[in-house]
């Protein structure tokens, strides 16, 4: 029975550590769909290049987390 207990406790905080992570991949995700538009209305091609090229990472990173559940 405390083993068992144990192992419930382990799960918990594990899919709340989880969901926490995945919360802070959302803000990344916002952050940089934004740094996008912004760098793409300066005109900045490299910057908007980068920030798109490290939103991609993030979000296949999203559906990684979620499968993961």
């Amino acid at each position: 029975m405390f083993l068992h207990f144990h192992r419930s406790m382990f799960h918990f905080s594990l899919s709340l550590s989880f969901s926490e992570y995945e919360n802070v991949l959302k803000k990344f995700v916002h952050g940089l769909s934004d740094s996008v538009k912004v760098f793409s209305s300066q005109g900045n091609r490299e910057a908007a290049k980068d920030a798109l090229g490290r939103l991609k990472m993030v979000e296949n990173e999203v559906c990684a987390c979620v499968c993961r559940l």
